[in-house]
């Protein structure tokens, strides 16, 4: 430690050398909110305490310091409090038009497209090119991403309606399997950490299947907590769904994102 400047305040240059991880991981990690910083100075330099830097390794949710593909919970999520399933990161999106759904889920996109992991979005009244140009405004290489396989827009015409019995219909089942395949294909390209995020307005049309919404978002639950890093935002249209849906919907997540705050959902997992 005596080749450090201060033994209780670091640099990021310093506290990068002190958990061997690059200045990038430490400045994604402190914007998350898991590792806290002081800043000094005008320029607001960070500077970090050993016993944080201590902490943050020692913490489960540093398995994998270092690792690229690595990444820590967002502020976003660890705003909602501490929740019995602080793991298992469900967030319930709702909004009211087309700006609040954005400024509610663009903090989630661009944390996981910094942080490279991969995002599956399922889109249905919200168009491919609209998706496309909204993630180019925040100044991203949308091409690069897609043909890199770190970005994916899948209509929901191809996924919730392909999972059922009989073309258009859906499976709560079916798709869980449709999901969880998606997630090994990219633990097989050794991504840990996956953003799923859906839209639900296709539920609303009456196709066959459509009752069992909920019990879709509940399987999601298991599914999540079998693939630690494993993330999903469900999107729900305020304007669209009636207040029963709502609330079914807010049981079956633990985090459940309006367009000014964060709180926690009421999903309780069943005993065995």
């Amino acid at each position: 430690m005596s080749s450090f400047s201060s033994p209780q305040l670091l640099t990021i240059e310093e506290a990068a050398q002190y958990l061997k991880v690059s200045k990038t991981s430490l400045r994604r990690w402190t914007n998350s909110g898991r590792l806290p910083c002081h800043r000094v100075g005008i320029r607001r330099e960070r500077r970090f305490a050993t016993s944080d830097l201590d902490r943050c390794v020692e913490s489960p949710a540093s398995e994998g310091v270092g690792d690229s593909k690595s990444l820590p919970a967002s502020a976003a999520w660890a705003s909602a409090g501490d929740h019995v399933h602080a793991d298992l990161v469900h967030v319930c999106s709702h909004f009211s038009n087309a700006e609040e759904w954005w400024a509610s889920f663009r903090p989630y996109l661009r944390q996981h497209i910094d942080g490279d992991a991969p995002i599956l979005y399922i889109h249905d009244t919200t168009t491919r090119q609209e998706l496309i140009e909204r993630v180019r405004g925040e100044g991203y290489d949308v091409e690069q991403l897609m043909e890199r396989g770190m970005l994916r827009f899948v209509h929901a015409s191809e996924a919730y309606l392909r999972t059922g019995p009989s073309p258009g219909s859906f499976s709560a089942t079916g798709m869980i399997a449709y999901l969880e395949a998606l997630i090994l294909e990219q633990r097989a390209r050794n991504y840990r950490t996956v953003l799923l995020s859906g839209e639900m307005t296709w539920s609303l049309a009456g196709v066959p299947g459509s009752d069992e919404l909920f019990l879709y978002e509940e399987l999601l639950n298991d599914l999540l907590l079998k693939y630690p890093g494993v993330s999903a935002v469900c999107h729900y249209s305020t304007q669209r769904f009636d207040a029963l849906k709502t609330l079914e919907a807010l049981c079956q997540h633990t985090v459940v994102q309006m367009p000014r705050r964060v709180a926690r959902g009421f999903f309780v997992r069943r005993s065995a």
